[in-house]
């Protein structure tokens, strides 16, 4: 891991805990703004909830919040956040430009395209169970869309998203933590793993330590309103 020169931070979001996905939402620390070595999240707290119906429900929920990601944003931090450009190849390829504005007012502007996938049972080998992902890179250069360095700060994703489905016996509440009825159907229980690789570069207009505090923890935030808006789908889902 690294910091280039001409950027101010880059963090390596690996070694993510799961995210159960029949699990309300739990509080983490968000990573503090360093001129030093990148540091890691610290883990989060689990409580268990039902509710998951399937994996490729959760898999809709997370596409919703890839096509309407300047929405969520804007709604959950407060962020004016606009898409300047979207593009898609029959699902399977989503191009998408995000500007968003923090409360310090600086804009951060973001370029990436995103490849989901949906795998039935077996799809991948024998015995492998059904899987989704969705992979996530920066675009470097934009010939329609440059970035502008003079007036937004660029910011650069690379990661990958992967939910795995399995089954459980539900726990009877009344009989004890790990008591089960007899005849009773297993649940669903959806997993969803993250990591990615963020770096912002320099801007060519000066950035304050608050400001630069600010686009920091924007970096965890925005991993948090992507679960908070699956989970919000899922449960809400008919």
């Amino acid at each position: 891991m690294y910091v280039e020169p001409d950027s101010f931070q880059t963090l390596l979001l690996s070694d993510v805990p799961s995210d159960n996905l029949n699990i309300p939402p739990s509080s983490n620390s968000s990573p503090s703004p360093s001129t030093e070595a990148p540091k890691k999240p610290q883990t989060k707290k689990k409580r268990k909830a039902t509710g998951v119906e399937s994996l490729e429900q959760v898999y809709n929920a997370l596409i919703f919040y890839l096509t309407n990601m300047e929405i969520s944003i804007s709604e959950r931090l407060g962020h004016i956040t606009v898409r300047d450009d979207y593009d898609s190849i029959e699902g399977t390829a989503y191009n998408s430009r995000i500007a968003s504005t923090e409360d310090c007012g600086v804009t951060m502007e973001m370029n990436a395209v995103s490849f989901p996938q949906l795998f039935a049972k077996d799809e991948l080998g024998v015995g492998v169970g059904p899987c989704a992902v969705l992979a996530s890179d920066c675009v470097d250069e934009d010939e329609l869309y440059p970035y502008n360095p003079s007036e937004r700060v660029r910011k650069d994703v690379s990661g990958a998203v992967v939910l795995t489905v399995s089954r459980r016996k539900p726990k009877h509440k009344n009989k004890g933590v790990g008591a089960t009825l007899l005849g009773e159907e297993s649940e669903v229980v959806v997993t969803m793993q993250r990591a990615a690789f963020v770096k912002l570069h320099r801007p060519q207009f000066p950035v304050s330590a608050f400001a630069l505090q600010e686009l920091h923890e924007g970096i965890a935030r925005w991993g948090d309103v992507m679960l908070k808006t699956v989970r919000s789908v899922v449960y809400t889902t008919p």
